[in-house]
């Protein structure tokens, strides 16, 4: 009979990464769907002489957030405030690296949040938020923030912003529009603000364990610990197999914890034959 186990743990152990495969994959398809959804609302920018706030929910109203960006408590434009450039560096810093927190105002946010909280004033204290639009406005491409607490959640739940900059038309000298200005100083002064999508972490890891067929439990590891999100160890303890993955999005990535569960175990995967003489 070792045989029989010898195979079995062969056959489970690649049906085990099959599933993680599929996992990844999933999550892979989950973030092009947010990239999609900023660079739809950018089209409209890009394409039009003015967007107004009705013409901005109408566009945000297409879409059921929830079932097609899981995890997004909207989506909203912060706009350069051009009249009030931002701060210069600090005396012996290097200006090519150092971020200059710009001045922005939230001009539209669909869902509009419950609460009255400023929410560009009160991004603009946060250091990563910073940061990452810094690093949008400089590669001109989708940023997601460290993990912060999200101000459009009235619970402050923790999660990401993921941010797109908008140019000014036809910056980079050929009049066409849509087109991200060469260098980073073009970049840096054509920007007139950036498309954002605050997510939900866990939300947005949610539900990948349904693609395993609920044959595996997905936790997304605390990045300040050895703990997943919204698990415990002893789940992972009694797994036959645990794996750790590393996905990606806008720059950052993240530890994902998958184990086996009770329904793998169960649905054993090589067929035993008994024949009675």
């Amino acid at each position: 009979m070792l045989w029989i186990a010898r195979e079995q743990r062969q056959v489970d152990g690649a049906h085990f990464d099959a599933l993680t495969e599929r996992v990844v994959t999933q999550w892979n398809d989950r973030v092009h769907r947010y990239q999609f959804g900023l660079e739809a609302v950018k089209a409209v920018f890009v394409g039009s002489a003015s967007v107004d706030g009705d013409e901005f929910a109408r566009l945000v109203a297409t879409w059921r957030l929830d079932k097609e960006f899981p995890g997004a408590l909207g989506i909203g434009y912060l706009e350069r405030d051009a009249a009030q450039p931002p701060p210069a560096p600090e005396p012996g810093a290097d200006a090519s690296t150092t971020p200059r927190a710009e001045r922005v105002t939230l001009k539209f946010m669909e869902p509009r949040p419950a609460s009255d909280v400023r929410i560009d004033a009160e991004y603009a204290t946060v250091p990563v938020v910073d940061e990452a639009i810094e690093h949008a406005t400089r590669t001109g491409t989708v940023v997601a923030s460290d993990t912060i607490e999200l101000l459009e959640s009235a619970s402050r739940e923790t999660g990401f912003l993921a941010i797109l900059p908008v140019y000014r038309n036809g910056r980079d000298g050929t009049g066409r529009t849509g087109t991200v200005p060469v260098t980073v100083a073009e970049r840096a002064d054509a920007v007139v603000g950036w498309i954002y999508m605050p997510i939900v972490a866990a939300t947005a890891f949610s539900e990948l364990d349904e693609t395993a067929e609920r044959e595996l439990d997905v936790a997304m590891l605390d990045p300040d610990a050895a703990t997943p999100a919204g698990a415990s160890d002893d789940e992972a303890a009694e797994a036959d197999l645990v794996s750790i993955s590393t996905v990606s999005f806008g720059g950052r990535s993240w530890n994902v914890r998958m184990s086996s569960t009770p329904q793998f175990v169960a649905s054993s995967h090589v067929t035993v034959f008994c024949v009675s003489i």
